[in-house]
């Protein structure tokens, strides 16, 4: 019987792996209607992953603003803009998109706007909500660190365990080291907004969600999990495939 519960998870953590949708360019643009359905809602703390339709179609939204609220049943206006080194007229269309470094409350990173969306790109694909669609407990504090590193000035709008911090700095690391990551890989959706594509208000949370279709000639670095700067590489993952198999082998012969 446990054999049998192991072989499963096995196989449903692979298509956790697999079965994301991933966001087409036709559903890029100014004005799109999203609405929040969250049948594949995947809570850490009051963050990562909600869904619903961008434009019609089905999406994976995963949650990087502190600052907002999403909930099912949310229906408004946002704009889509692929992460790519913006332009002043596409930062415009972005929540938090004109920011400079000073404009965050973090400016000791020394990351701007864009780059700040990239390394929420990259936490989120170290959390095991985006791996494996289940979370563990290291998971809040990629999140705190999500929403940390793009709070805005003035004041701190959490307050983040020393290991979200230790992941907001690593991720900075990265970023500097990797400055094409997750370009033409990812979308901001930023909302809610008139037709027009203006900002109308500061109630609707702004998501990253996965393109279909990369940068072209753009090879991104491996998503393996970075060790954090001075500090053990956090928790514990769960294993996938053979790894799975091999364990459930062992507890079969210890029965």
């Amino acid at each position: 019987m446990r054999f049998s519960r192991l072989v499963a998870l096995a196989f449903l953590t692979g298509l956790a792996v697999t079965a994301s949708p991933l966001l087409p360019e036709s559903a890029l643009g100014v004005g799109k209607t999203v609405q929040i359905t969250n049948d594949r809602l995947l809570l850490v703390l009051s963050g990562g992953r909600y869904n619903g339709l961008v434009d019609g179609i089905d999406a994976d939204l995963w949650c990087v603003d502190v600052e907002r609220f999403a909930s099912k049943g949310n229906t408004y206006l946002a704009n889509v803009v692929p992460l790519v080194d913006w332009t002043p007229e596409q930062a415009a269309l972005v929540r938090k998109g004109r920011l400079d470094n000073d404009g965050f409350y973090w400016s000791d990173l020394g990351l701007g706007a864009v780059e700040r969306y990239q390394a929420a790109a990259w936490l989120i694909t170290q959390m095991d909500a985006y791996r494996y669609g289940t979370h563990v407990y290291d998971d809040l504090h990629i999140q705190q660190a999500v929403w940390a590193i793009l709070d805005e000035g003035w004041f701190m709008s959490i307050y983040i365990t020393d290991e979200a911090h230790q992941w907001m700095r690593t991720a900075a690391d990265f970023i500097r080291e990797h400055p094409d990551y997750g370009l033409g890989q990812w979308a901001v959706v930023s909302g809610s907004v008139l037709p027009d594509g203006t900002f109308a208000g500061w109630q609707y949370q702004t998501f990253l969600t996965p393109l279909a279709a990369a940068a072209p000639a753009f090879n991104p670095p491996s998503n393996e999990r970075l060790p954090l700067a001075d500090a053990p590489e956090p928790g514990t993952f769960i294993l996938a495939g053979a790894g799975l198999l091999a364990l459930a082998a062992v507890l079969r012969r210890r029965g």
